[in-house]
């Protein structure tokens, strides 16, 4: 809160201060655990004249340990059988500088990196597009077992850091393998994949996809 320095507006700001009972503050690692994490995600489910609808999924886990599940309508689902959330998911891993790392000493998952991008890579780990079976792998294994089975499906060409005036960050890829694009139905050639702040990337958007 602003107090202003006038009297007349201090007295009233030192009252209220006076008749406080209770005090609550944030420490972090008290009442918060200082990780990031994504809890919704929404994908375009039907366009008309009239209206857009979002189809949205419920994501469980609020830490970087890449552990949770995905829901739609209160159901769990696996997100390997839904194509349009493949794309999705090979943006949060390509187009993305950050990483997760598992820390032996004190047993915990810590990020490398900006907190929003981890979120973005730990989503991607919980999504598992690619249905790998991660029953056997070690916990710092599972770090970045879905991100590093994505990088090995495209090849890199250029990245576009995130500047300030354009807001966002781009990665220009070529698939390396084709079952990778024809699950969510794009073509087997170059693709820019694009994140940030949604209002500077809708205004460069010509078209909506859905339905992959």
């Amino acid at each position: 809160a602003v107090v202003s320095t006038q009297s007349g507006h201090y007295g009233r700001a030192v009252e209220t201060l006076g008749c406080t009972t209770v005090i609550c503050s944030d420490k972090t690692g008290t009442l918060t655990t200082n990780q990031m994490s994504v809890s919704k995600m929404f994908v375009v489910d039907e366009v008309t004249p009239d209206v857009t609808k979002f189809a949205q999924y419920e994501i469980s886990g609020s830490t970087y340990e890449p552990k949770g599940s995905i829901s739609h309508n209160g159901r769990r689902v696996q997100c390997v059988g839904i194509p349009e959330l493949h794309e999705m998911s090979y943006i949060q891993s390509l187009c993305n500088d950050s990483s997760i790392d598992y820390n032996e000493h004190k047993k915990a998952y810590e990020k490398i990196g900006e907190p929003t991008e981890v979120a973005m890579k730990v989503l991607a780990e919980k999504m598992n597009v690619l249905g790998l079976d991660t029953s056997k792998l070690t916990k710092a294994q599972l770090a970045s077992a879905n991100s590093d089975a994505i990088d090995q499906k495209f090849k890199k060409i250029a990245t576009l850091e995130f500047s300030r005036d354009r807001k966002s960050m781009s990665v220009l890829v070529t698939p390396t393998d084709p079952t990778v694009t024809q699950k969510c139905g794009i073509s087997h050639s170059e693709k820019m994949f694009v994140k940030g702040a949604p209002d500077f990337v809708l205004e460069r958007c010509t078209h909506i996809r859905y339905r992959f």
